[in-house]
């Protein structure tokens, strides 16, 4: 009889319950969500960085473009449609709702309110111009170098 009762004793306390795993789920879960919103703030610096660090790049293929196959290159940004558009280079970039946007540009480039132009010349050179991103006090600035088209990317002073 001893033999009988401890089986039933090893049958009934071997694993967990389908209650234990469901309140270690959800332990799990809601630490979860703790850490992502505890680093949201840290996304939506690098969001911006990247939004600044993508354009600067996509202007300097521009560039290049406009170099390598001797035409001009013109890239628009609407900060209406929050659109930016590389022309021949490639497609458009939008940017997100969350990224205020700025943009200095040369007259002869300034197309309508919302609209503006960089260009960028065969031999290298551009009309210049600078777009700023800006989220919660965070700016990051791309400049080009109108005399010799070089874009530059970084925080906003």
């Amino acid at each position: 009889m001893s033999q009988v009762g401890r089986d039933e004793t090893a049958q009934t306390s071997a694993g967990f319950t389908l209650l234990e795993l469901l309140i270690v789920m959800t332990i799990i879960a809601i630490a979860g969500t703790v850490v992502s919103v505890a680093m949201r703030p840290a996304r939506g610096i690098a969001d911006l960085k990247g939004a600044a660090m993508n354009t600067a790049s996509r202007l300097r293929e521009a560039r290049s473009i406009a170099i390598n196959r001797h035409t001009e290159q013109v890239v628009l940004i609407d900060t209406g449609r929050r659109t930016i558009n590389y022309g021949r280079a490639r497609s458009s970039d939008r940017i997100d709702q969350t990224i205020a946007i700025r943009v200095t540009s040369a007259a002869s480039e300034k197309i309508a309110a919302s609209l503006s132009g960089i260009r960028f010349f065969p031999n290298g050179g551009s009309t210049g111009g600078a777009v700023r991103f800006e989220r919660k006090g965070q700016a990051y600035e791309v400049r080009v170098n109108w005399l010799t088209g070089r874009v530059v990317a970084g925080p906003a002073n």
